[in-house]
């Protein structure tokens, strides 16, 4: 990613005062989304704190581009991260920095630790050496512990415009008709514009969702469609964005609103899906969905998070068709 996006980040211009102010915290947490604006983050506040210059170019910028600078301490909890990682993570935090004065940990999918693990990483967290800084970097705010997210300091992480997402893409060598079909429905999120740009099957997703909300019209086919691979516990967070931006559009449509659609070259299908729709009706579909993903954050099964969310979108169109 180019790393000027994230400079004109806000999250980024406070972290990058604290450390020309010399007021640099002991704890970090960044929330956003979006997998690729957060690495690029990191690794331009790495490089801000290990830097004089913030060249980008010395020694140290190149190891710390590299994924290799020997004072960064890198983990991704999303790859099952226990209990002995992180005592063995907190061992090494004890060792004094080698090169320089400071040391930086970073744990990407924070989120996804357990409480388990996340109270063996307290007291660190809570007393860390003097030399240490640490970065956790989270999608969501959900899986963190209160004792966790009250001792760091939080940034939000700004979302990229669709512009700025379109460039970035056909930098990246995508064509230009793709490029602005994936920044117009990524919602500020490039991670999912690559991903739909350059992924088979996360376009066969993509597709397959307008396939099945075109075809949703009575409550019998909602068996059918729940064993659907796109509500799969692997996939259904990504369907459920899928469904938010489609909606979305539905919206605009119903109300005669000017403003441009999300889903580029779908006009066919949005007129189909539209049909029967009330605004009173979408904004309560547009609700489940955000209920839905509250549901499976609680650990309910994707299965039976589908068949509510589906059977809910059906009598909310029925309900206000006959008001």
């Amino acid at each position: 990613m180019n790393f000027d996006l994230v400079k004109k980040n806000s999250a980024y211009k406070r972290f990058l005062s604290d450390v020309k102010s010399g007021k640099l915290s002991h704890a970090y947490i960044v929330f956003s989304e979006d997998d690729e604006l957060r690495e690029a983050f990191y690794k331009l506040a790495a490089i801000s704190v290990f830097c004089k210059n913030a060249c980008g170019e010395c020694k140290t910028c190149q190891s710390i581009l590299n994924d290799d600078y020997v004072e960064i301490l890198k983990v991704n909890a999303q790859d099952k991260f226990g209990v002995r990682d992180m005592e063995d993570l907190n061992e090494k935090i004890m060792n004094n920095p080698v090169v320089g004065t400071r040391k930086m940990v970073v744990i990407d999918h924070a989120e996804k630790m357990s409480p388990i693990v996340q109270n063996k990483f307290l007291k660190t967290y809570e007393e860390p050496p003097e030399y240490l800084t640490v970065i956790l970097m989270a999608a969501t705010e959900g899986g963190l512990l209160g004792t966790i997210k009250s001792r760091g300091k939080k940034f939000y992480l700004d979302l990229l415009s669709a512009e700025d997402i379109r460039k970035e893409l056909v930098e990246e060598g995508v064509d230009e008709q793709t490029a602005a079909v994936s920044a117009s429905f990524a919602l500020g999120n490039y991670t999912k514009a690559l991903r739909y740009s350059v992924e088979d099957g996360y376009r066969k997703q993509y597709d397959r969702t307008f396939k099945v909300m075109c075809a949703l019209k009575k409550s019998s086919q909602i068996p059918e469609f729940v064993g659907d691979e796109i509500f799969s516990k692997d996939n259904i967070l990504l369907t459920l964005d899928f469904m938010e931006i489609i909606l979305s559009d539905v919206m605009k449509l119903v109300t005669n609103a000017q403003v441009p659609l999300y889903n580029v070259d779908r006009d066919y299908d949005l007129s189909e899906i539209k049909q029967g729709y009330l605004p009173e009706s979408v904004s309560n579909a547009l609700a489940l969905v955000n209920e839905a993903r509250i549901q499976l954050n609680a650990n309910v099964s994707a299965y039976n998070v589908t068949g509510t969310l589906l059977f809910g979108i059906l009598e909310a169109k029925y309900k206000w068709q006959k008001k």
